[in-house]
């Protein structure tokens, strides 16, 4: 992974020799969203333009999932990358780049660079972004895995595997029973939405590709498990909160209201007003649990930023995402015969502290659904993990 790079501008690589090339400052420090010369093809020839660092497909919205870098590996059947890979590469002249190496003192910057000093050419892919004043032309950088020469500095130990197995659980405890390609099942759509996710430009996730049918690989968070020593500048590292959001009164949420935990007011209807079980939410209901306990549980605003040493801006954008994503679920799901009726969402912060979707979500485990034809009719059908947690709460399992 490149996540700075150098470029002194007094050197040009000998296929620039007849275009015109700018005059640049020298920056040894070239970072995320900095400008950059870059080499393409324009309308007739080979043409150096000046590029923010962070590619930005031409189809996204405007957001803060612009990744620096793009694995040749997956490059071809990202849909982040796939278009420019194929109609848009070009060349990013550098003198040198860092890596970074995890020693016992912290993470320790390697600066690498030609033997002689001469420019350097790293592969690249660009986008050209909106229209007018508001236009933005940027790259990305494409990386592989480490020659043997840096492995002891870079072997990209940011890579784990998740591996979904056949078994379930409920109230977090594993049971016996084991669930025949389930763990295929579980791989296959949570992939399937992290996908749409980033396709949408919602924000960046932790996927990296599905490599096997139960399987996939992830980009590694650092994990700091006391609550509040997450460092307030840190970048991928993992936010120990879950964010749950209800568009349904079902599940924990109608057990809470039953028991007078949970008033209708604070579900967005009238004080007073008798519910019932199934009924839609006038919006979305957002809660925040923690993930530092043996159970989960339901915190406030004021200790969800004390435990994850985040700024009110940082929840709010993780909000923000939560309910972005769900609408991209609803509107797939219906299309289905599908209600989305809640689910829960976890995150890191990537570069920049920008939120990055990690774990899984949208599937029969993490979310609740029903057959859309049959509410209509006035019956609830589950079709998710819910009817085994009914089981065991009819067998006094949580009593």
């Amino acid at each position: 992974m490149c996540g700075r790079f150098a470029f002194q501008g007094d050197q040009w690589p000998e296929l620039t020799a007849d275009i015109e090339r700018p005059i640049i400052e020298p920056n040894y420090n070239i970072c995320p969203k900095d400008n950059s010369p870059v080499i393409h093809y324009g309308s007739n020839d080979l043409a150096i333009t000046s590029m923010q660092w962070g590619l930005r497909p031409s189809w996204s919205k405007e957001s803060t999932m612009e990744p620096i870098n793009a694995r040749v590996e997956t490059i071809d059947s990202k849909p982040m990358f796939r278009e420019a890979y194929r109609q848009r590469r070009c060349l990013v002249p550098a003198n040198g780049w860092y890596e970074w190496k995890t020693t016992p003192r912290g993470k320790v910057p390697f600066y690498h660079s030609g033997a002689n000093q001469d420019v350097l050419l790293m592969a690249g892919i660009y986008e050209h972004w909106g229209e007018g004043e508001q236009s933005l032309n940027t790259f990305s950088i494409l990386t592989q895995e480490s020659t043997p020469e840096i492995q002891h500095i870079h072997h990209r130990p940011d890579i784990l595997e998740f591996r979904y197995t056949n078994q379930i659980s409920v109230f977090d405890q594993i049971i016996p029973s084991l669930i025949p390609r389930k763990g295929e099942s579980l791989n296959r759509t949570t992939t399937h939405w992290f996908e749409l996710v980033e396709k949408e430009g919602i924000c960046r996730t932790h996927v990296v590709e599905r490599n096997a049918p139960d399987r996939c690989l992830v980009r590694r968070v650092d994990i700091y498990r006391e609550p509040g020593t997450t460092p307030r500048d840190g970048e991928w590292v993992f936010v120990p909160l879950e964010i749950v959001c209800r568009h349904y009164l079902a599940g924990s949420g109608w057990r809470r209201y039953k028991r007078g935990e949970l008033t209708a007011e604070e579900l967005g209807f009238e004080a007073g007003t008798e519910l019932e079980e199934g009924v839609k939410l006038p919006k979305p209901c957002v809660e925040v649990t923690t993930k530092f306990e043996a159970y989960d549980r339901l915190i406030d605003r004021e200790e969800a930023l004390e435990i994850a040493n985040i700024t009110g801006e940082e929840l709010d954008s993780l909000i923000d995402v939560v309910l972005k994503v769900d609408e991209l679920i609803e509107r797939e799901a219906l299309k289905r015969g599908l209600i989305h009726v809640d689910g829960k969402k976890e995150f890191a912060l990537g570069p920049g502290r920008v939120p990055v979707l990690v774990d899984s979500f949208g599937t029969l485990d993490e979310d609740r659904w029903w057959d859309a034809e049959e509410y209509d009719k006035g019956n609830i059908v589950q079709l998710s993990k819910e009817f085994v947690r009914q089981h065991y709460i009819s067998t006094g399992h949580q009593e």
